[in-house]
């Protein structure tokens, strides 16, 4: 047709590509660290990174990488002093401080845990109990299914699980009393699970789908306590995972990078294209790890 130029455009060479390492006023990110072997799970505490990588914990502070001897840590939790590591395989709660990781604690089976005032609320998937500080153990509830996630506000312990007849959101007082489902069953039913609790006891963000594993995507849903009414609000890409909530919006990160959403949606992408494996949300910034190009990134946090 008339106009139309027909040829080749010139190949692309990968030696023209760069990657933007500052933050701009895009919200680009910036590369703190490379070569970080087998980047993913993360914890940011008092302006220091703590990386699990496949052979030993990479510390990032001030610029400066040092290493810690690994630790099989599949997930991390503070208690606003230092950085615990939750070692699900040796059924081991880890305390990382001055170059070391040191037993904690022995609880076996740990998936999840949180602190709580005088020792810790944990589950092994089945069952949720409280750590003393005399090392008991004491049984909050049992007989669950897929427990994945425990968000502590107050008195309370909410958690996100699997379900024997699908993904549902609970909550219970730690101290002991009987449990309130605040989603699920027969709203929703099997195979459909909830992961990714965030939030606190006035909202609450989670995800509801299938699995958060490539290709399968899930729902992003609010619960209110103001009118005790859930809403799923968007799809998220696939493999959202690492929910935070910032007032009333959500941060989650999934295949395609980060993106963000306010109390109805719809959601929209937050900096350059990448696969972050793991997300924290602080103060001033947000930092992330990407387990196939072994970096720490960071990005101011949006307004």
């Amino acid at each position: 047709p008339t106009g139309v130029v027909r040829g080749e455009l010139p190949p692309v060479s990968s030696d023209d590509r760069t990657v933007r390492e500052h933050p701009t006023n895009d919200s680009t990110y910036e590369v703190l660290a490379r070569n970080l072997n087998g980047a993913r799970a993360l914890m940011v505490l008092n302006d220091t990174a703590y990386v699990v990588g496949n052979e030993n914990i990479y510390v990032w502070q001030n610029g400066e990488v040092t290493e810690i001897e690994g630790t099989e840590i599949s997930a991390w939790v503070t208690d606003g002093l230092h950085a615990f590591g939750i070692d699900s395989m040796a059924g081991i709660l880890w305390r990382v401080h001055d170059g070391a990781a040191v037993e904690e604690h022995a609880l076996s089976g740990v998936i999840t845990a949180a602190t709580v005032p005088g020792g810790w609320v944990w589950s092994d998937g089945r069952r949720i109990l409280v750590r003393t500080m005399d090392g008991n153990d004491r049984e909050v509830i049992a007989g669950r299914v897929g427990i994945n996630h425990l968000l502590v506000d107050g008195a309370v312990v909410y958690w996100s699980e699997a379900g024997s007849s699908g993904g549902a959101v609970w909550s219970i007082p730690h101290g002991g009393g009987d449990g309130l489902q605040l989603f699920g069953p027969p709203d929703v039913g099997s195979p459909l699970r909830a992961w990714g609790l965030t939030g606190d006891s006035d909202e609450l963000w989670f995800m509801m789908g299938l699995q958060d594993q490539w290709p399968f995507s899930g729902l992003v849903c609010r619960w209110t306590k103001s009118d005790s009414r859930t809403r799923c609000l968007t799809h998220s890409p696939p493999k959202a995972k690492h929910l935070f909530a910032m007032g009333d919006d959500l941060v989650w990160a999934h295949q395609y990078g980060l993106s963000r959403m306010g109390e109805t949606g719809p959601y929209g992408h937050l900096g350059d294209p990448f696969s972050p494996t793991s997300l924290v949300v602080e103060d001033q910034f947000l930092w992330m790890t990407e387990t196939a190009t072994g970096r720490l990134l960071r990005m101011a946090r949006p307004e």
